[in-house]
């Protein structure tokens, strides 16, 4: 089932006028049949889902594809590692190119073993 996303202010706005419609033609419009409306909507391979946050998660997805393909965005991205790992399979150092296409790259140094806060 794929989801009929939809603004929330829009999803609000669409019960609204369910209900006044219900109001003006009570005999017609009754509980049950708005249900069956979304009923019909869901049984036709939707789901109504009202997204709130949108912006937030689109910035989380651009950032992604800036991570994902620097040569586009010019977002610095790991390009090396050197030395030995450890039982986490993290290098001692990584290499970071500041933007695709650019001959240089600066080295970071591990200054600590990985350490998982404990809660």
């Amino acid at each position: 089932m794929s989801d009929l996303k939809i603004p929330s202010e829009l999803y609000q706005s669409m019960l609204d006028e369910l209900k006044v419609a219900y109001q003006e033609h009570g005999d017609l419009l009754r509980d049950d049949m708005i249900e069956a409306v979304f009923k019909a909507i869901e049984e036709n391979g939707y789901s109504i889902v009202p997204v709130d946050g949108l912006e937030s998660e689109n910035e989380k997805l651009k950032n992604i594809l800036r991570k994902a393909f620097p040569e586009k965005s010019g977002h610095f991205f790991i390009c090396g590692e050197a030395g030995e790992k450890d039982s986490m399979g993290l290098p001692e150092k990584i290499m970071v190119c500041p933007a695709y296409g650019l001959d240089g790259f600066a080295s970071y140094k591990k200054d600590r073993d990985y350490d998982a806060p404990g809660w």
